[in-house]
């Protein structure tokens, strides 16, 4: 058997199962349009790769379907063709939270949208860009920080 990575333990668990449901705390539980987002960006680290797949839908259900991006390379690209609007979200940290409903979590982080490291092997190159954190569900929407 061979391993991507190991799962990590999230305030929603290990695994779970997203269902709509009436009087949702969150649109991930309607059958409502997800705009494209990376997930959990209110942990310091995010998740790197994601598993999903549909169970199922009924016969008088709709949603289930899924769109996916390349954000690194989306960010690559705004790099390249808008180098001012990438440095700012390189460098200007937003805040993102999460709560429950009836308390029992409540998660907060900072960061920039876009997060970069060195090539350790190549420091004089640019930066490489390891994660785009972009969740405008869970952003606050005032572009500021707490520094």
């Amino acid at each position: 058997q061979q391993r991507i990575s190991y799962a990590r333990q999230t305030n929603y668990g290990l695994l779970f199962h997203v269902k709509a449901k009436p009087h949702a705390n969150n649109q991930a539980y309607t059958n409502q349009a997800l705009q494209l987002h990376s997930d959990l960006p209110f942990y310091r680290m995010a998740p790197d790769v994601q598993m999903l797949h549909c169970v199922g839908v009924g016969a008088s259900s709709s949603g289930g379907e899924s769109v996916f991006s390349d954000g690194v390379a989306a960010a690559y690209r705004l790099r390249e063709r808008y180098p001012d609007k990438y440095k700012l979200l390189a460098e200007k940290k937003v805040q993102f939270s999460d709560w429950s409903t009836h308390g029992e979590f409540e998660l907060h982080d900072e960061k920039p949208i876009i997060t970069e490291v060195q090539d350790p092997l190549n420091p004089s190159s640019p930066p490489i860009v390891n994660h785009v954190h972009l969740n405008e569900g869970v952003r606050c929407h005032l572009l500021n920080s707490c520094d």
